[in-house]
């Protein structure tokens, strides 16, 4: 019976200490695009040997005969609770499942070019926390999603080195969401009362009555999505018949959202709750105190676009698959 055996243990003691499996600066990148992919840990570079060569390895795709078709979906639903040493309260992360699905097909044209085309989601999770928690000033929601389209075409030198090439078209959108404290617009209501012809001490009153809360924290939520471009490239080598290797390379992908939207919430809403608070505290025109809060609030957070540019990192794949 032949057994396989991913790697060797001289020859995996060796790749540990000198070339990491994944070599990336991404927190949130998935490299599990397939079921047996994932039963191996991603430990499938070198052998690569079904349709999702596509992803880990596509000069690997260079083994298949005639036209084959993979897909599924990576199912990933992380936990996180965060203890407070100051308040000694703990919070848990929202409950959420992340799907990521992927496609892939190949085709063989001859006995030296092959094409795959994969479709997959490797950048793609979040995190989401209730929105009172401790931290929500610093962020309670933030999540990134992309779906990436990689054409590729292989070719076959021989029997004991394959080369492949391929283009990454990748769609990501981004959505990030904190509260913002209203004792922030502490300045800008007292000035916004004293321009509308409040005693500054009856002004300094009404702004010492802003306090965070839950209730009354500003929304500041961040939307965007765009397209951008990559390249990869893999190569394989079958040097005897008891080893083969693999190398894959993925450049990074830059993505300039140009158009994004900032929204800081109901501003009318919130400021009309605030300030029936203030004006029955303090006995004030509620007119008064309305206009002049919504005037602080449209003043320093308004509703506006935005830009910014994410870049997803490059990423190196290397493997080795030994069959004794």
């Amino acid at each position: 019976m032949k057994r396989t055996f991913m790697v060797g243990v001289p020859l995996l003691l060796f790749l540990c200490l000198f070339f990491p499996l994944n070599l990336n600066a991404a927190g949130f990148y998935v490299d599990l695009q397939d079921a047996k992919g994932m039963a191996l840990g991603g430990a499938f570079i070198a052998q690569a040997n079904n349709p999702s060569a596509v992803f880990y390895n596509p000069a690997g795709m260079t083994q298949l005969e005639g036209t084959q078709i993979s897909l599924g979906s990576t199912l990933i639903m992380p936990t996180t609770e965060f203890d407070s040493d100051v308040t000694a309260h703990n919070t848990e992360v929202d409950d959420n499942t992340w799907y990521h699905p992927n496609f892939y097909i190949t085709h063989k044209f001859n006995d030296h070019v092959w094409i795959g085309l994969g479709s997959f989601s490797n950048f793609d999770v979040g995190t989401e926390w209730p929105s009172d928690w401790e931290g929500r000033y610093n962020s309670y929601e933030a999540v990134v999603k992309t779906m990436t389209l990689n054409p590729n075409v292989g070719y076959k030198f021989n029997d004991k080195f394959s080369f492949a090439v391929g283009l990454q078209i990748q769609y990501l959108d981004v959505r990030m969401k904190k509260k913002i404290g209203v004792e922030r617009l502490r300045g800008a209501v007292t000035q916004s009362l004293i321009d509308g012809g409040v005693p500054a001490p009856i002004a300094s009153a009404v702004a010492s009555q802003l306090n965070n809360d839950p209730s009354s924290d500003i929304k500041n939520e961040v939307n965007g999505d765009n397209v951008g471009y990559g390249f990869n490239v893999a190569l394989r080598a079958q040097p005897t018949r008891w080893l083969a290797l693999g190398v894959s390379y993925r450049s990074e992908i830059r993505h300039h959202i140009g158009d994004g939207d900032v929204d800081n919430g109901h501003q009318e809403a919130m400021a009309a709750e605030i300030a029936q608070v203030i004006s029955a505290n303090l006995g004030l025109p509620y007119p008064l105190v309305y206009q002049q809060y919504l005037q602080a609030l449209n003043q320093n957070f308004p509703d506006t676009g935005g830009s910014t540019t994410l870049t997803l990192p490059q990423t190196v794949f290397l493997g080795a698959a030994v069959k004794p």
